[in-house]
C-alpha cells in the first residue's frame, strides 16, 4: 500500500463529500495502490450512513466510528492506527484532490527519500483566500 488516505468528518453533508469522493476517485494513482479511511468524529446526524454508502462500492475504503472529540486531531490519530500505506495524507471531508495529486506525491516523496510531502493548497471558490492566508 503506497498511500493511505485520512479522512476526518463530522456532519459532512451529502455535497461535501460527493465532492470528496469524485476527486478520490478520479485519482490517477490506481485505486489498489491507496486506501481511503473514513473518520466519523461522532456526527449526530446521518453522517455515518453517508460514509458507507461511499465505502460500500469501493474496496479501498473503510469507515470508522468513533465518539465526538471536538476537533480532528483525535480522529486522524485513529485513522493513522489504522493505516497501512508508506505515506500518509491527511484531508478534510470538505477538501478536494486534484486527479493527479495522490501519486505526485507518493513519486515526489520516494524520490526524495522524503518523510513527508506537503501539496499546494488552493481555495479554489474564493480566490482570495490565499492571499490573506499566506
Amino acid at each position: 500500500m503506497k498511500v493511505s488516505v485520512i479522512v476526518t468528518s463530522y456532519a459532512t453533508g451529502e455535497s461535501r463529500l460527493k465532492r470528496l469522493v469524485q476527486s478520490l476517485d478520479a485519482q490517477t494513482l490506481p485505486p489498489e495502490d491507496f486506501e481511503v479511511i473514513l473518520v466519523d468524529d461522532g456526527s449526530p446526524d446521518n453522517n455515518v450512513e453517508l460514509l458507507n454508502r461511499a465505502a460500500s462500492t469501493r474496496k479501498n475504503y473503510r469507515v470508522e466510528t468513533m465518539s465526538n472529540s471536538g476537533w480532528p486531531s483525535r480522529p486522524r490519530n485513529v485513522g493513522m492506527d489504522l493505516a497501512c500505506g508508506e505515506y500518509l495524507a491527511f484531508v478534510d471531508h470538505d477538501d478536494e484532490l486534484g486527479p493527479d495529486a495522490l501519486r505526485a506525491a507518493y513519486e515526489f516523496g520516494v524520490a526524495n527519500h522524503a518523510d513527508a510531502v506537503a501539496g499546494k493548497e488552493a481555495h479554489t471558490t474564493q480566490p482570495a483566500w490565499g492571499l490573506t492566508t499566506f
